[in-house]
């Protein structure tokens, strides 16, 4: 009886513990992605601040650097 109860309940419980498991990575892959948009956006912003000020460099350039961290780069 006790073998039945516990197969019972694993056969239930693992569909169960899949979706949820599922639809978790789900979540956190769709909140990872509004994470890297919103930082994506926020280097740009800055890069576009930094370009006003290093306007001997492109733009493009500037951005890069924000993207890798590397502001030392910069020379007015």
């Amino acid at each position: 009886m006790t073998h039945l109860v516990l197969s019972l309940n694993n056969y239930l419980i693992n569909p169960i513990t899949f979706v949820i498991n599922s639809i978790y990575e789900i979540i956190v892959q769709i909140l990872q992605s509004v994470e890297d948009s919103k930082n994506s956006k926020a280097q740009y912003e800055v890069a576009r601040m930094l370009h006003r000020e290093y306007q001997n460099e492109s733009f493009d350039y500037v951005h890069h650097l924000v993207k890798q961290g590397n502001l030392n780069e910069l020379v007015k």
